[in-house]
Formats: structure tokens, sequence, C-alpha cells
């Protein structure tokens, strides 16, 4: 019965599908920040630091189901040449695979906390208590995100612990060590984990509306940053997988999903993380859709046609020109939320002559 059963290369092709998804819309998103930004930023660091930790993930993943994962534990012992070898290169590649998981994830919530942090505070207008409430959520992430990464490292004692407990599979003595509390640890990992997932999509979102800007485009961008909430998702997901793995007799093969489902949760990261940075690409897109439109419209219209009346004329500039208006009365254009220009913004009030041009 078992031993036909093979989950391991259906996932590995998923595996690599999720992540090579995550590579292109990465580029897509690297692509459109030099449209507006020549250098660097800060969060677009960490989510390269995340993403190539993510196509880490997946290869130790890939590793996985190379030397056993998604096949039933009695089919390994049986049928392969030397099955401790596998079992423990098994083992291996999931020990690393975690503890990558754990420093991608670390990574990319670090990307959107230094996004927020410059789209949000850059203003001096900003009201005190959500000031707080960034740097309060930046300092929970970095205290709980070190926290599973030590935790996932030092799971064992000694860490050689993890893979030599594959010779039990074998009948072969298992080397002294221990792995102590693994269930607690699990589950207060996951929900520390989920915790700070649900506050950085809490701070996109109260920082979304602490900016002016109509609310068609609010809902707009704050559908962008829901999908930030996929993660949160996925990790209540995970939990369950983990616990049935953790228990199992047959470790092999219930630990296939949760293994799937952490380059999943990297890939959504990077995703999700990386949406933002679409706005020049689409704002792009979109004023080269109107000017085929009006190229079209005024070639098919009379000269009577193509201007009716002064008042087209300025409805047509100021829907062409939609951005966001800062507190302070600074217009900030969609373009400029994710280049290093909107952290040298200025703050000075617009004087009514500035401010009757804005409106017209």
């Amino acid at each position: 019965m078992g031993a036909k059963e093979n989950k391991g290369p259906g996932m590995t092709a998923a595996s690599i599908v999720l992540t090579v998804i995550a590579v292109v819309i990465f580029l897509v998103r690297a692509y459109s920040q030099r449209l507006v930004n020549g250098g660097f930023s800060l969060d677009e660091i960490f989510l390269s630091v995340g993403l190539i930790l993510t196509i880490g993930l997946c290869i130790e993943t890939c590793l996985c189901f190379y030397w056993g994962a998604g096949r039933h534990m009695e089919d390994i012992l049986l049928t392969d040449s030397n099955p401790l070898i596998n079992l423990r290169k098994y083992w291996i590649a999931g020990y690393a695979s975690v503890v990558t998981w754990a420093v991608a994830m670390f990574a990319i919530k670090l990307s959107l906390l230094s996004l927020y942090k410059r789209i949000f505070l850059v203003q001096n207008t900003v009201r005190r208590w959500f000031r707080v409430f960034v740097y309060a959520v930046m300092l929970y992430v970095i205290c709980s995100s070190i926290a599973i990464i030590f935790s996932y490292i030092f799971i064992c004692t000694p860490i050689s612990h993890w893979w030599t407990q594959a010779n039990a599979a074998v009948g072969k003595p298992v080397p002294k060590g221990d792995c102590p509390n693994l269930v607690p640890r699990g589950i207060a990992c996951t929900a520390l984990n989920i915790v700070s997932d649900l506050l950085t999509f809490s701070l996109g979102i109260s920082g979304l509306w602490t900016l002016q800007m109509d609310r068609q485009r609010k809902f707009m961008v704050g559908g962008i940053l829901a999908m930030g909430s996929a993660c949160c998702i996925v990790s209540i997901v995970r939990l369950p997988m983990l616990l049935n793995a953790t228990f199992s007799n047959d470790p092999t093969w219930s630990n296939a999903n949760s293994l799937l489902i952490g380059v999943l949760e990297g890939a959504t990261g990077v995703i999700s993380a990386s949406l933002p940075g679409l706005a020049p690409l689409v704002r792009r897109w979109q004023r080269s859709v109107q000017a085929r439109k009006g190229t079209s419209s005024d070639s098919e219209a009379g000269p009577s046609q193509k201007y009716p009346n002064r008042a087209d004329t300025y409805s047509h500039k100021t829907s062409a020109s939609i951005g966001i208006q800062g507190l302070s009365g600074r217009y900030i254009p969609m373009d400029d939320m994710n280049s290093d220009q909107s952290t040298h913004l200025d703050t000075t009030p617009l004087s009514p002559t500035q401010q009757d041009r804005n409106f017209r």
C-alpha cells in the first residue's frame, strides 16, 4: 500500500514553481523601482536577503523530498540501498530548512517595516501614538524573530542529535542527546510568528488611513496590503501539520505537507512585500493607456469636439495627477511612495496661491 506512494516529485515541482513566481514578481518590482529611484532603499535590501533565503529554503526542501520526504518510512527502509545515510541527510536538510525559513521570514518582515517607516513617518505632523505604535511593532518583530531563530538553531542538545535519531529507524544505538519540549516550542514559535504577522498587517492598514487620499485609492492600496495577511493564514494552517509530524510514526510521510507550506509561506512573504513597490510601473502603464485612448479619441473627434469646454480640460488634468495629499499640505505622487525622495519631503505649508493652483 504505502510502498507505491510518493508525494515527493509533485511537491518538489510545486516548491520550484512557487519560488519562481516569487523571483519573477521581485524582478518586476526591482524594475518598477528603477523608474523612480536610482539607488537601493533599506526595504529593498532586506527583501533581497529574504528572496535569497527563500531560494535557499526551496533548495533545502527539494533535497528533503529527494532524500525521503513524501515517502513512507517503510518504503525507505525496504527499498533504499543505504536507508540510514538517506534518513540522516533528510533530517539535516530538514533542520537547515527550518532555520532558513525563520531567518527568511525575519528579513521579509524587516523589509515591510522599513517600507512602512519610510512612507508613514516622513511627515512631522504624524500623531505621536502612531509613531510609538510603529516603533513598538518593530521592536516586537525583531525580538520575537530572534527568539524563534535561536529556538530552532538550538532545538536539540547537542544539535547533531536532531539527525542522529535516524539510527533508531534501522535498529542502531542513538548517541546521547535530547530535544526537549518540541511541542511547546513549536506552538510558542508559531504563536509568536502569527502575532508578528498580525501586527505588521495592522500597522500597514492603520498607517494607510493616516494619509489623505481618496477613498477608492485607499481601498485599492489596502487590498494590496491585505495580501500580506496570507502569511498569517499560512502560519495557522502549518501548525497542525507540524504537530501531526511530531507525533507521527511515519515522519517522512507526515512532514511532507509542512515542508511545502514552509516554501509557500516564504514565497508569499516575498510576493506580498513586493506588491507595494509595483505602483510606479502600474502608473506608467495607466498613463500609456490614457495616452493611447486620448490619441484615438482625438483622431476620431472633429475640431469642435476635441476641447468642448475649459472645465473638461481641468478635470482631465486633475484625474491624471492623483496622488497622496500629505497632512502638512505636501503633494506626494504615488511614484514617490517607493522612492528615496519620500524621505526628503518638503513639509512647508503651501501658500494660498499654491493651494489654489493645486485645487485647480
